[in-house]
Protein backbone atom coordinates (compact mmCIF):
# COMPACT_ATOMS: atom_id res chain seq x y z
CA UNK A 1 0.00 0.00 0.00
CA UNK A 2 2.85 2.35 0.83
CA UNK A 3 4.45 1.64 -2.56
CA UNK A 4 1.22 2.62 -4.32
CA UNK A 5 0.85 5.81 -2.29
CA UNK A 6 4.46 6.82 -2.91
CA UNK A 7 4.18 5.96 -6.61
CA UNK A 8 1.00 8.04 -6.94
CA UNK A 9 2.93 11.05 -5.65
CA UNK A 10 6.25 10.43 -7.43
CA UNK A 11 5.21 9.16 -10.88
CA UNK A 12 3.35 12.37 -11.91
CA UNK A 13 6.47 14.38 -11.00
CA UNK A 14 8.69 12.02 -13.05
CA UNK A 15 6.29 12.21 -16.01
CA UNK A 16 5.06 15.84 -15.96
CA UNK A 17 3.77 15.98 -19.54
CA UNK A 18 1.84 12.70 -19.29
CA UNK A 19 -1.83 12.57 -18.41
CA UNK A 20 -2.64 10.76 -15.16
CA UNK A 21 -4.61 8.10 -17.04
CA UNK A 22 -1.49 7.19 -19.04
CA UNK A 23 0.70 7.19 -15.91
CA UNK A 24 -1.64 4.76 -14.15
CA UNK A 25 0.11 1.58 -15.43
CA UNK A 26 3.39 2.75 -13.87
CA UNK A 27 1.63 3.41 -10.55
CA UNK A 28 -0.08 0.01 -10.75
CA UNK A 29 3.24 -1.72 -11.49
CA UNK A 30 4.88 -0.02 -8.49
CA UNK A 31 1.95 -1.06 -6.28
CA UNK A 32 2.19 -4.66 -7.50
CA UNK A 33 5.96 -4.71 -6.89
CA UNK A 34 5.36 -3.37 -3.36
CA UNK A 35 2.71 -6.03 -2.65
CA UNK A 36 4.87 -8.90 -3.89
CA UNK A 37 7.95 -7.53 -2.14
CA UNK A 38 6.08 -7.05 1.14
CA UNK A 39 4.66 -10.56 0.91
CA UNK A 40 8.08 -12.12 0.34
CA UNK A 41 9.77 -9.99 3.03
CA UNK A 42 7.40 -10.95 5.85
CA UNK A 43 7.02 -14.32 7.56
CA UNK A 44 4.03 -16.49 6.63
CA UNK A 45 1.04 -16.75 8.94
CA UNK A 46 0.99 -19.59 11.46
CA UNK A 47 -0.57 -22.83 10.23
CA UNK A 48 -3.18 -22.60 13.00
CA UNK A 49 -4.34 -19.19 11.73
CA UNK A 50 -4.56 -20.49 8.15
CA UNK A 51 -6.47 -23.58 9.25
CA UNK A 52 -9.00 -21.61 11.30
CA UNK A 53 -9.52 -19.20 8.41
CA UNK A 54 -9.98 -22.06 5.95
CA UNK A 55 -12.45 -23.88 8.21
CA UNK A 56 -14.61 -20.80 8.63
CA UNK A 57 -14.56 -19.35 5.12
CA UNK A 58 -13.65 -22.19 2.71
CA UNK A 59 -11.96 -19.85 0.22
CA UNK A 60 -11.30 -21.05 -3.30
CA UNK A 61 -7.89 -20.68 -4.81
CA UNK A 62 -4.52 -22.17 -3.95
CA UNK A 63 -5.46 -23.72 -0.57
CA UNK A 64 -4.64 -27.35 -1.45
CA UNK A 65 -1.96 -27.92 1.24
CA UNK A 66 -4.13 -26.39 3.99
CA UNK A 67 -7.15 -28.42 2.85
CA UNK A 68 -5.11 -31.64 2.83
CA UNK A 69 -3.84 -31.03 6.39
CA UNK A 70 -7.36 -30.31 7.62
CA UNK A 71 -8.85 -33.27 5.74
CA UNK A 72 -6.61 -35.55 7.82
CA UNK A 73 -8.01 -34.01 11.01
CA UNK A 74 -11.59 -33.73 9.73
CA UNK A 75 -12.51 -36.55 7.33
CA UNK A 76 -15.32 -35.47 5.06
CA UNK A 77 -14.12 -31.87 4.88
CA UNK A 78 -15.30 -30.47 1.55
CA UNK A 79 -13.55 -27.69 -0.41
CA UNK A 80 -15.53 -24.75 -1.76
CA UNK A 81 -16.73 -25.74 -5.21
CA UNK A 82 -18.67 -22.51 -5.80
CA UNK A 83 -16.05 -20.56 -7.75
CA UNK A 84 -18.37 -19.92 -10.71
CA UNK A 85 -21.18 -18.65 -8.49
CA UNK A 86 -18.79 -16.55 -6.41
CA UNK A 87 -17.13 -15.01 -9.49
CA UNK A 88 -20.57 -14.20 -10.93
CA UNK A 89 -21.55 -12.57 -7.63
CA UNK A 90 -18.39 -10.41 -7.72
CA UNK A 91 -19.29 -9.13 -11.18
CA UNK A 92 -22.92 -8.51 -10.16
CA UNK A 93 -21.71 -6.84 -6.95
CA UNK A 94 -19.46 -4.45 -8.88
CA UNK A 95 -22.40 -3.46 -11.09
CA UNK A 96 -24.59 -3.07 -7.97
CA UNK A 97 -22.03 -0.86 -6.20
CA UNK A 98 -21.43 1.27 -9.30
CA UNK A 99 -25.15 1.79 -9.88
CA UNK A 100 -25.68 2.60 -6.20
CA UNK A 101 -23.01 5.34 -6.26
CA UNK A 102 -24.12 6.61 -9.68
CA UNK A 103 -27.76 6.87 -8.60
CA UNK A 104 -26.94 9.44 -5.92
CA UNK A 105 -24.80 11.49 -8.30
CA UNK A 106 -27.47 11.38 -10.99
CA UNK A 107 -30.12 12.51 -8.53
CA UNK A 108 -28.02 15.53 -7.53
CA UNK A 109 -27.40 16.32 -11.21
CA UNK A 110 -31.18 16.03 -11.81
CA UNK A 111 -30.68 13.44 -14.55
CA UNK A 112 -33.92 11.69 -13.70
CA UNK A 113 -34.02 9.21 -16.59
CA UNK A 114 -30.49 8.02 -15.85
CA UNK A 115 -31.30 8.03 -12.12
CA UNK A 116 -34.29 5.74 -12.77
CA UNK A 117 -32.09 3.40 -14.82
CA UNK A 118 -29.49 3.31 -12.03
CA UNK A 119 -32.16 2.58 -9.40
CA UNK A 120 -33.63 -0.16 -11.61
CA UNK A 121 -30.13 -1.64 -11.96
CA UNK A 122 -29.69 -1.55 -8.16
CA UNK A 123 -33.04 -3.32 -7.68
CA UNK A 124 -32.33 -6.03 -10.26
CA UNK A 125 -28.79 -6.69 -9.04
CA UNK A 126 -30.02 -6.70 -5.42
CA UNK A 127 -32.51 -9.42 -6.32
CA UNK A 128 -29.81 -11.43 -8.10
CA UNK A 129 -27.46 -11.11 -5.11
CA UNK A 130 -30.25 -12.06 -2.70
CA UNK A 131 -30.95 -15.30 -4.57
CA UNK A 132 -27.44 -16.18 -5.74
CA UNK A 133 -25.41 -14.99 -2.72
CA UNK A 134 -27.33 -14.16 0.46
CA UNK A 135 -29.68 -17.18 0.34
CA UNK A 136 -26.65 -19.45 -0.08
CA UNK A 137 -24.59 -18.11 2.84
CA UNK A 138 -23.59 -20.70 5.41
CA UNK A 139 -22.58 -19.96 8.97
CA UNK A 140 -20.49 -23.12 9.11
CA UNK A 141 -20.42 -25.62 6.27
CA UNK A 142 -22.60 -28.67 6.84
CA UNK A 143 -19.66 -31.08 6.59
CA UNK A 144 -18.15 -29.80 9.84
CA UNK A 145 -20.16 -28.60 12.85
CA UNK A 146 -17.62 -26.19 14.30
CA UNK A 147 -17.83 -23.95 17.31
CA UNK A 148 -16.72 -20.31 16.87
CA UNK A 149 -13.28 -21.28 18.17
CA UNK A 150 -12.96 -23.84 15.40
CA UNK A 151 -13.21 -26.77 17.82
CA UNK A 152 -16.24 -29.00 17.86
CA UNK A 153 -18.76 -27.79 20.40
CA UNK A 154 -19.62 -30.07 23.29
CA UNK A 155 -23.17 -31.15 24.01
CA UNK A 156 -24.76 -29.86 27.22
CA UNK A 157 -28.26 -29.81 28.73
CA UNK A 158 -28.78 -26.41 27.10
CA UNK A 159 -27.35 -27.59 23.76
CA UNK A 160 -28.17 -31.23 23.02
CA UNK A 161 -26.03 -33.13 20.52
CA UNK A 162 -28.80 -32.97 17.88
CA UNK A 163 -28.59 -29.17 17.93
CA UNK A 164 -24.86 -29.31 17.29
CA UNK A 165 -25.19 -31.48 14.19
CA UNK A 166 -28.16 -29.66 12.61
CA UNK A 167 -27.30 -27.39 9.68
CA UNK A 168 -27.33 -23.71 10.59
CA UNK A 169 -29.41 -21.20 8.66
CA UNK A 170 -27.71 -18.32 6.91
CA UNK A 171 -27.15 -15.25 9.09
CA UNK A 172 -30.32 -13.18 9.43
CA UNK A 173 -32.54 -16.01 8.20
CA UNK A 174 -35.02 -17.79 10.45
CA UNK A 175 -34.41 -21.42 11.34
CA UNK A 176 -36.71 -23.92 9.63
CA UNK A 177 -39.78 -24.97 11.60
CA UNK A 178 -38.93 -27.72 14.05
CA UNK A 179 -35.19 -27.01 13.94
CA UNK A 180 -33.42 -27.15 17.30
CA UNK A 181 -32.60 -23.80 18.89
CA UNK A 182 -29.00 -22.56 18.72
CA UNK A 183 -29.32 -20.06 21.59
Amino acid sequence: MVAGLVASMVVPKLMPGVSAIYAFPAILAASLAGCVGGTLATPPDDDEVLEQFYLKTRPWGFWGPVHERLARKHPGLEPNRGFGRDATNVVVGVVWQTALVASEILLVLQEYAAFAAAVATVLVTSAVLKVNWFDKLQDYPADLAAAPSGRRAEASPERPAAALDAPRPAPGRPAPAGAPSRA
